[in-house]
């Protein structure tokens, strides 16, 4: 059974810290960080640091577009491309963002986590939730990281009253791709990941994608 967390939610970006009632809850990417479905990296490298602290101008860029309140003049460089990607899609989905950046907190199954949504809303005529993402590579673990989102907040109000879940790959060439999870397994994954990072769904999940096998 899935429920909301009534109360104050606080997060702490330096240490990506989601607090309810000042008690430290899990977040999604933690969640699937423990479970070793997708593995989180420390930084010390500075290129890795730099790449992370431009996934993160991005996500901002992206905020004020949706918000059509976005200064080209403030972009960084390094930022401008994906930004730009961002605002074609837009153009061309004709989507209509509902919640950016929306953080929430749940319980399901009893186990309470967290979590911050990209975007969510209606992409021509169906509901969408979508994840922002900058590597070039599509991962494993987004197809479960967006179930754990869709988990964690309301259904849609429209038919067919559930999220069509993807992620949205900008480039740093300016292009974009909308990468789309449609197998509803993906929600009991993440539930048996909450449950137990080492559920006989999360093994059998990292053996089918190669995750945490040592090669011989």
């Amino acid at each position: 059974m899935a429920g909301k967390l009534a109360g104050m939610l606080t997060f702490t970006a330096e240490t990506h810290e989601y607090r309810y009632a000042g008690v430290v809850i899990p977040s999604v990417t933690q969640i699937l960080g423990q479970a070793g479905m997708v593995e989180i990296p420390h930084f010390r490298d500075g290129r890795v640091e730099r790449k992370r602290l431009i996934g993160t101008a991005v996500h901002r860029a992206c905020e004020f577009l949706n918000q059509g309140d976005l200064d080209w003049s403030t972009v960084d460089p390094d930022v401008e491309p994906y930004a730009r990607a961002y605002d074609e899609f837009l153009r061309r989905s004709e989507f209509g963002p509902v919640l950016t950046e929306h953080r929430f907190s749940t319980i399901i199954d009893g186990l309470s986590y967290a979590g911050t949504l990209d975007i969510a809303g209606d992409m021509g005529g169906v509901p969408f939730l979508i994840d922002i993402k900058t590597p070039l590579a599509t991962q494993p673990h987004w197809a479960i990281q967006t179930a754990g989102y869709e988990l964690g907040i309301k259904p849609p109000a429209v038919r067919p009253w559930k999220w069509q879940r993807a992620a949205l790959k900008l480039r740093p060439d300016g292009e974009h791709r909308l990468v789309r999870f449609d197998d509803p397994s993906d929600r009991d994954v993440f539930r048996a990941a909450l449950r137990d990072r080492n559920h006989p769904a999360v093994l059998r999940w990292k053996a089918n994608h190669s995750i945490g096998i040592e090669e011989e």
